[in-house]
């Protein structure tokens, strides 16, 4: 009997002992499961996030152009403003000096002409006083 208590006792150690390395062969292989899952969420997260970098740097390429092109548009409208700015304002000071042109033209002949009819009156005067001079004066 205490043969069969040995025998039945080893059968029963050697029982829990396949259960005990089934179960450490059945958690090695969950674990395993599970390292595969997480390598597998890692490659996907490495992914994603290269994914998402690319993506920032496209928007940030995107707006870089986008402030390019406003900037140049906004130095172009200033430019051209400046230009027609520059262009009528050169307009303005032909005008005006041919207008200033005109009126030292007409100020000049005005002139003359006052100088001429002072002239003219000198010699009226003149003359004038000459025959005064005559009529008083007693022949001789």
């Amino acid at each position: 009997m205490a043969a069969t208590k040995a025998k039945n006792g080893n059968g029963a150690n050697n029982a829990l002992f396949d259960i005990a390395a089934q179960t450490s062969e059945g958690a090695k292989a969950a674990a395993n499961n599970v390292m595969e899952a997480v390598n597998i969420c890692n490659e996907y997260g490495v992914t994603f996030l290269n994914a998402q970098q690319k993506l920032m740097q496209a928007s940030l390429d995107i707006y870089q152009q986008y402030t390019q092109a406003y900037g140049d548009f906004i130095f172009g409208a200033y430019q051209y403003t400046l230009e027609q700015s520059l262009g009528w304002r050169e307009q303005f000071a032909q005008v005006t000096e041919a207008y200033y042109a005109k009126t030292q033209e007409l100020a000049h002949s005005e002139q003359k002409f006052v100088l001429e009819a002072v002239e003219s009156l000198q010699s009226q005067v003149k003359a004038s006083s000459e025959r005064v001079v005559e009529m008083f004066t007693p022949a001789k």
